[in-house]
């Protein structure tokens, strides 16, 4: 399947969202109306916030459930209070007979914010997580609901490797029907960082300390979070355990108001280039050939599928509250129509030494021929980019596929099919954009 193309639907079935956090949308309309969203991109995951002590209405749950959705409850209760087992479990028999199939229980918890003083410096917080995690984890799998571990904080008060990777040899030593059904979380943050960043994990950055930062050397804290999990859990079980990411596309969760209507589409746009076996190019470097995402990770899910009063969260929608697409999702192919989901299909991931492609361009902008008669403007228009990337410009297709980049500018995006790049370079990264949308470059 080619990734250049415009009207691309994804076949990974990793991709997914989480849904709406600042109100709660629980009626049928709403499941109908997201079902049909996330099979127009073929996500199949999506993560929903549990509200306090009650449940989300069946209905909606089993729209998603019998949509082939991977749902993932999120019950995120307060790890420093006493958690209601008794409401838990009624909560997880309802859900496991509805369809959800993973849950985890709390966020952060190796943050010292988490918890009260006293018992962050009484006692041993992994713990005393682990005491409140696994009968979690035993009343999820009696319902044959996945149990998630917490999320960590990448780095945090308590080194989150640390606290990992002592909470592993902790339920190493639980009953094998929770072993057998564990599955582990990390927070895919950028940090600011390319998506590279701290790939290969401990065995490529082994002078890594925790709290002290070293030139020359790369950690965790970046989108590559999971790599170090999975390492620590091989070196625990003896195997890579099953990991699912969340809050992708976003550099961290310290949200600040932004100007911008939408972020960059680039991280977006490599990581689920990723999920779907390509070989990608990084946007910060493009000359360099992304790391692909291992099987392990069965998911990974976007922060945010929409949201309709925390503007702090605009700029990474994906969608507006009423349905209708935003970047990223119009620049990976979503359409205003219910596409159908293609059948699933498991891409090889092509590993191609970065040598073997030799690029002339690192970056190119290729105008439509139909855009002749307004260069002056768009020129004007594209004025800072021009000067940050100093990319090279044209109307030619064959001078194009000579560059790792491309940003192709069209007033006909409706109309750009896969014909009509045939002669562009499958190994290249490509961004479609029409000129009314040359503002939101201004965030790259």
């Amino acid at each position: 399947m080619d990734h250049l193309t415009q009207e691309n639907i994804f076949t990974s079935n990793k991709l997914g969202f989480h849904y709406f956090l600042d109100i709660e949308q629980f009626k049928i309309a709403d499941s109908h109306l997201w079902v049909r969203k996330l099979q127009e991109i073929n996500a199949k995951w999506l993560v929903i916030n549990n509200p306090k002590d009650r449940a989300i209405p069946e209905e909606f749950i089993r729209t998603f459930s019998e949509a082939d959705i991977n749902l993932v409850i999120n019950f995120n209760e307060d790890v420093c209070s006493d958690v209601n087992f008794s409401n838990l479990t009624t909560l997880l028999n309802v859900y496991g007979k509805w369809g959800v199939k993973y849950a985890y229980l709390f966020e952060k918890p190796n943050l010292r914010s988490k918890w009260d003083d006293i018992k962050w410096n009484t006692y041993d917080i992994v713990e005393k997580h682990l005491k409140l995690f696994i009968p979690f984890a035993h009343l999820c799998v009696e319902n044959h609901i996945k149990p998630v571990f917490s999320p960590l904080f990448p780095g945090g008060d308590y080194w989150d490797l640390a606290f990992f990777e002592k909470s592993l040899e902790g339920l190493a030593h639980t009953t094998p029907h929770i072993k057998n059904n564990l599955v582990l979380s990390a927070f895919g943050w950028d940090w600011g960082r390319s998506i590279e960043w701290g790939s290969g994990g401990k065995n490529k950055w082994p002078k890594t300390k925790p709290f002290h930062k070293k030139q020359y050397t790369q950690n965790q804290q970046s989108f590559r979070t999971y790599e170090w999990y999975l390492e620590l859990s091989e070196k625990v079980f003896g195997k890579k355990l099953p990991i699912i990411i969340l809050e992708a596309g976003v550099p961290n969760s310290c949200f600040e108001e932004n100007s911008a209507d939408t972020a960059s589409t680039d991280i977006p746009f490599a990581i689920t280039h990723l999920l779907n076996g390509k070989n990608v190019y990084d946007p910060q470097n493009p000359e360099q050939l992304l790391s692909p995402i291992p099987s392990e990770v069965i998911g990974c899910n976007f922060f945010v599928l929409s949201a309709q009063t925390e503007k702090k969260y605009f700029p990474y929608r994906w969608f507006t509250p009423k349905g209708f697409p935003l970047s990223p999702a119009l620049t990976l192919g979503s359409t205003n129509n219910i596409s159908t989901p293609q059948s699933e299909k498991t891409p090889a991931q092509t590993n191609i030494p970065i040598k073997q492609f030799q690029f002339k361009y690192q970056r190119y902008i290729l105008f439509s021929n139909s855009l002749k008669k307004d260069m002056p403007n768009l020129l004007e228009k594209l004025d800072s980019y021009i000067r940050k990337f100093k990319p090279n410009l044209g109307f030619s297709k064959a001078e194009a596929i000579n560059a790792a980049y491309i940003l192709f500018i069209t007033d006909k995006k409706k109309e750009f099919l896969s014909d009509d790049i045939e002669t562009l370079s499958e190994n290249c990264i490509i961004k479609i954009i029409s000129p009314n949308e040359i503002s939101e470059l201004q965030s790259e």
